[in-house]
């Protein structure tokens, strides 16, 4: 009979991760989180830069189209009434318009004030409005929007039949309050608007 070696004991397959391995897988881990993180922090800074950008459009536009739209239906223009403003010339307009909600015409002034923000009042149309108004302003613009200049230029403004119709035109520059958005979100814009009644 023959004999047959000894049989070696069965080893296990499996092994185990050493610690380098693990170190290795870690730090894997690691960077890519970090990758992540940098990314997702990214996009919400991206994004709140376009909502305040946007935010600077929509009251730009909504700003200047509801002067516009007070300004057609108005008549007495007349530039720097009082003195409610930050004082530079063409800073602010006033006028007389027609409020077709209380079917009363009444008395407005639009002025920019130190602090950058567009101040509008409202009165009834007598008495004429003067210095002792200025308390009286309401801001016009939020304060997430500051205005960096704001400009008003009357023109034919005096009545009689070869005076042309009045018309002004608004030149605003606005941004971001927000200082680590406000150079990327400024804006400009320019409109002009005719007096719809012709004054003779």
């Amino acid at each position: 009979m023959r004999e047959t070696p000894a049989q070696k004991p069965a080893t296990s397959n499996r092994h185990g991760f050493t610690i380098i391995e693990a170190l290795i897988a870690t730090a894997i881990f690691s960077v890519a989180a970090t990758l992540i993180v940098g990314i997702m922090v990214s996009a919400i800074r991206v994004r709140r830069k376009i909502g305040d950008i946007q935010r600077v459009q929509d009251t730009a536009r909504f700003g200047t189209e509801l002067i516009t739209k007070e300004m057609r239906v108005g008549d007495t223009f007349r530039l720097d009434q009082t003195t409610c403003g930050i004082g530079a010339p063409e800073t602010e307009i006033y006028f007389i318009t027609y409020n077709n909600i209380t079917d009363a015409r009444e008395q407005r002034i639009y002025f920019l004030n130190a602090a950058g923000v567009i101040m509008r009042i409202t009165a009834p149309e007598t008495p004429a409005l003067n210095n002792s108004a200025c308390p009286s302003a309401l801001a016009f613009t939020p304060d997430s929007i500051a205005i960096e200049s704001l400009r008003f230029r009357l023109r034919g403004q005096t009545p009689g039949p070869t005076d042309g119709q009045p018309y002004v035109t608004i030149a605003l520059t606005a941004r971001a309050a927000n200082p680590a958005v406000a150079s990327a979100s400024r804006m400009r814009t320019q409109t002009m608007i005719v007096q719809r009644l012709r004054d003779l």
